[in-house]
């Protein structure tokens, strides 16, 4: 339907692949009787392990690798405290 037959639909190199591992051994993932069920209904953003988009991984052991994580936590929380600043001066 997309037309992208030929790139993907199988994990091998030269093949677009978008895909995300859990943590095994998450408790909110256990018992392990339906997969996807059980990732569906429990899991969270803090299962996600490794994120790999168009066969970049973008997360490494819930690490970001495009982007460092503590100049961009840095910067929300300057504008954070200045949007705060201003909210309390009015």
């Amino acid at each position: 339907a997309l037309g992208l037959g030929g790139a993907t639909g199988r994990l091998e190199p030269g093949m677009a692949a978008d895909f995300i591992v859990l943590d095994p051994l998450a408790a909110n993932l256990r018992p392990q009787i339906d997969g996807v069920g059980v990732a569906v209904h429990s899991g969270s953003a803090g299962n996600v392990r490794h994120v790999f988009v168009d066969g970049r991984q973008l997360l490494d052991n819930g690490l970001p690798t495009a982007v460092d994580a503590a100049e961009v936590i840095q910067t929300a929380q300057t504008v954070a405290d200045r949007l705060w600043k201003r909210a309390r001066d009015q």
